[in-house]
C-alpha cells in the first residue's frame, strides 16, 4: 500500500486519486486539464485564486464548446478585476463577493457532476509547482452532487452580499 496509490472506495465505488505538490504538480495539472478538456456539460469552481493560465485557457475553450462554466471567488482576490474582464469576455459566469471579505477558502472543481477535485491548492501556478499542497480527484456522482449542492448554496449566500455577472446567455 502506497500513499500515492489510487484507491476504490468500497462504499460508493468511487475512483480516488490524491496528488501531492510540488512533487506531483505536473501530473496533477495535466490530469485536471484533461478533465476540463473532456467536460461536456458543466464546470463549477469555488476558489479564492484562479490565475493558472493553463486553467483559464481550458475554461475559455470549454466555454467555446458550449460547456457551462461557473466560478465563485472572493473580491479580495488580487487581480479580480482583470479576471472579471477575462471571464466576461468569454461568457463565463462568475460570482464574487461585493465586499473584500476574504471568506472564500473552498478549493473545489466539479466537472459534469461526476468528477470532483478538491484540496488545499488554489488554482495558481505556484500551488502546482512550488507549494506543499494537495489535490484529490474523485470520480463519484454522489460526491459531485454533495459539492454541487454546496456550490449552489455558496452562490445564494454570496448573492446576499455580492453581484453575479452572467454573460453566458
Amino acid at each position: 500500500f502506497s500513499i500515492h496509490s489510487e484507491q476504490k472506495s468500497p462504499k460508493s465505488h468511487s475512483y480516488i486519486k490524491p496528488f501531492f505538490m510540488p512533487y506531483e504538480g505536473r501530473i496533477c495539472i495535466k490530469s485536471l486539464l484533461q478533465d476540463l478538456k473532456n467536460a461536456k456539460e458543466k464546470i463549477c469552481i469555488a476558489s479564492y485564486w484562479v490565475t493558472h493560465e493553463d486553467i483559464i485557457i481550458a475554461l475559455k475553450i470549454a466555454r467555446k464548446r458550449n460547456v457551462l462554466v461557473e466560478i465563485i471567488f472572493d473580491k479580495s482576490t488580487p487581480g479580480s478585476s482583470i479576471l472579471q474582464q477575462e471571464f466576461q469576455n468569454n461568457g463565463i459566469k462568475f460570482t464574487e463577493s461585493e465586499i473584500d471579505s476574504a471568506l472564500m477558502h473552498h478549493k473545489f472543481i466539479i466537472v459534469d457532476n461526476t468528477i470532483t477535485w478538491l484540496g488545499s491548492a488554489n488554482l495558481t501556478w505556484t500551488a502546482f509547482s512550488q507549494n506543499y499542497e494537495n489535490m484529490v480527484r474523485i470520480e463519484s456522482s454522489e460526491i459531485a452532487w454533495q459539492y454541487y449542492k454546496d456550490f449552489k448554496n455558496l452562490t445564494k449566500e454570496f448573492a446576499n452580499v455580492s453581484k453575479t455577472i452572467n454573460i453566458a446567455q
